[in-house]
């Protein structure tokens, strides 16, 4: 009988855990911080089809194209004044891809690389403010 009330408890937490696992879905649209490893942090709101990030008076404007449900590229659209001034102008900016590689309740983190140069690879946390 305890082994078998053992199994029952078991099984119920185990399903309870996995109901609770959040989806990359939960991550398509929203405010977000990107936490950098030097503590710096990035504002970044996304539409389905739009991302705005900004940096204290840089702000960046891309497109979003969903590849899968953990999986996306951006296009860069436009930038301002202090984006310009801060980068340059470097010609054709590379699409990037981004890859949600973990989940949690309110956060996820991602790889991000350049298309067609995988040796890039920016590995950041995302934390989900709104």
């Amino acid at each position: 009988m305890k082994l078998f009330l053992l199994l029952i408890i078991g099984l119920l937490t185990c399903v309870l855990s996995s109901a609770q696992e959040l989806s990359c879905v939960d991550f398509k649209t929203g405010t977000f911080l990107n936490i950098e490893e030097g503590g710096s942090s990035t504002q970044i709101v996304r539409t389905k089809k739009i991302q705005i990030e900004k940096e204290d008076a840089i702000k960046v404007k891309l497109k979003v194209d969903w590849i899968n449900d953990c999986s996306y590229k951006l296009t860069f659209v436009k930038g301002n004044k202090a984006w310009y001034d801060k980068m340059g102008d470097f010609g054709q900016i590379p699409e990037i891809t981004v890859r949600i590689i973990a989940t949690e309740e309110n956060s996820y983190m991602q790889e991000s690389t350049f298309v067609g140069n995988q040796s890039f690879v920016y590995t950041s946390k995302m934390v989900k403010i709104k």
